[in-house]
């Protein structure tokens, strides 16, 4: 009161974690309130005091009686908010990883993070692991915890927050990575964003998958892009601070590596190839570009002498290619992961002509594999790529051709391969993994692991 003086005290937030800790308390950051827990709430106290900034006035007019006899406690007084203490961990938090990407596709994100947790998996990181396997769709890789959940919907993401978050608290989540935008309520996120695509090529935003992306990026509590190019895309397009962003490269796996003629002899007679072979790898369609392969291939002398390996994709070639591959000798197969070595080592170059790319994984794959590229400037391609591959410009076909007959060179042929295994060998897995690993150390750290903020 006026009679007895006011008391204003200012707390730096690495003070009020302090003071948390050493009075064993869980701070929430809820709106403007700041709640001191001496037990983690049970999650459906989180819903409850998570609407407070909204029921504010509501609370206030009710209340304001009870505000003014007694000081206001931020030490909750409910002991039906209250759990009972959970069983110590002994300083160990735990990382919730939401495997949703591979209930969607399998793709190369999804190699990304395969990769990652298998190199995770070796570390004591990855006994604090807790996959979160959407409809079963995930690998099961030893040495890590599981946990089955059901697969997304997107007209349900409010209460597949609300179940993140139960997980995350259930299970002692100090952090959570997501492999494809979902996000809990409460707890820190690691955001990993692989590519711009929808923002650089004008998709439409206001797409659920979209839409979720843009909510999961304001959210997040670091982010981390696989190249320089789509960290710059992101800061640009989102209005990102470029400090919360970290970079890692994606990485090769070791089993990228040149294949032994009898290796390529055995692919080769299993899938039906018969002639010295460009290759494509992934999706072929919009920006991928592939209709620039389709009509160079024409252009070189002899083509009937040469076929096109399709990898991966659509299983049925697209209806406006079909025009461009009439006559053409094409094949168009997948194959197992142990196999694909062996088609890169094998190709008279992978033609790799996107328009826009966030990492470019089958460049580097190609490179570490002995294989030549040929290549567009786009996206983060020049700066995974340096200068060891062949660049033409994504809509010019006389170039492109002119490139694909050049790589048959001996000289020229066997200086670019030797220039891409050098290039892939700065890339690697392990790398990535120790780099994001050091960054949820850094979310895990106590102040990390004491203040819990809602997401947005």
């Amino acid at each position: 009161s006026a009679q007895n003086g006011q008391h204003i005290f200012f707390y730096s937030e690495f003070a009020i974690a302090t003071i948390a800790a050493r009075f064993g308390y869980t701070v929430y950051n809820i709106g403007r309130y700041l709640l001191f827990c001496k037990s983690p709430l049970k999650f459906k106290a989180l819903e409850d005091v998570g609407s407070w900034p909204q029921r504010i006035k509501e609370f206030q007019i009710k209340s304001f009686a009870n505000w003014r006899s007694e000081a206001l406690r931020f030490a909750a007084k409910d002991h039906k908010l209250l759990t009972t203490p959970m069983t110590s961990s002994q300083g160990r938090s735990f990382v919730a990883i939401d495997m949703i990407f591979f209930q969607l596709n399998n793709s190369g994100i999804a190699r990304v993070w395969e990769s990652l947790i298998r190199e995770w998996s070796k570390t004591d990181l990855g006994s604090r692991l807790i996959i979160l396997d959407r409809a079963k769709s995930s690998p099961r890789i030893d040495g890590v915890r599981y946990i089955d959940i059901p697969g997304y919907n997107y007209d349900q993401k409010e209460a597949d927050a609300q179940m993140l978050e139960k997980i995350c608290q259930e299970n002692q989540a100090s952090v959570f990575l997501s492999t494809y935008y979902t996000k809990p309520l409460f707890t820190p996120t690691l955001l990993m964003i692989h590519d711009m695509i929808p923002e650089r090529l004008g998709f439409d935003l206001n797409h659920p998958a979209w839409q979720l992306k843009h909510e999961a990026i304001k959210s997040a509590d670091k982010i981390v892009c696989v190249s320089q190019n789509t960290a710059t895309d992101l800061a640009n397009y989102c209005s990102v601070d470029i400090s919360r962003i970290s970079v890692a490269h994606n990485g090769v796996d070791l089993n990228f590596k040149p294949a032994t003629t009898d290796e390529i002899n055995s692919i080769r007679t299993k899938y039906g190839i018969t002639k010295p072979y460009f290759l494509f790898v992934g999706e072929r369609a919009g920006y991928k570009n592939a209709g620039l392969l389709f009509s160079s291939f024409r252009g070189l002398p002899n083509s009937d002498m040469y076929q096109i390996v399709c990898l991966g994709g659509s299983r049925e070639m697209e209806t406006e290619y079909l025009p461009l591959i009439e006559g053409l000798d094409i094949l168009m197969f997948r194959v197992d992961n142990s196999e694909m070595h062996s088609i890169y080592s094998g190709a008279l170059a992978l033609v790799y002509p996107s328009m826009y790319e966030g990492f470019g994984l089958p460049v580097i794959e190609a490179m570490a594999c002995g294989c030549p590229v040929i290549t567009c400037r786009s996206g983060s391609i020049p700066e995974i790529s340096g200068d060891d591959v062949i660049y033409t410009e994504p809509t010019n076909v006389v170039e492109t051709s002119a490139a694909m007959v050049s790589v048959m060179n001996k000289e020229l042929r066997e200086t670019m391969i030797k220039a891409g295994l050098s290039r892939a060998s700065l890339f690697s897995w392990a790398k990535m993994a120790q780099k994001l690993g050091a960054l949820i150390e850094e979310m895990i750290s106590p102040m990390d692991s004491i203040i819990k903020r809602p997401k947005q």
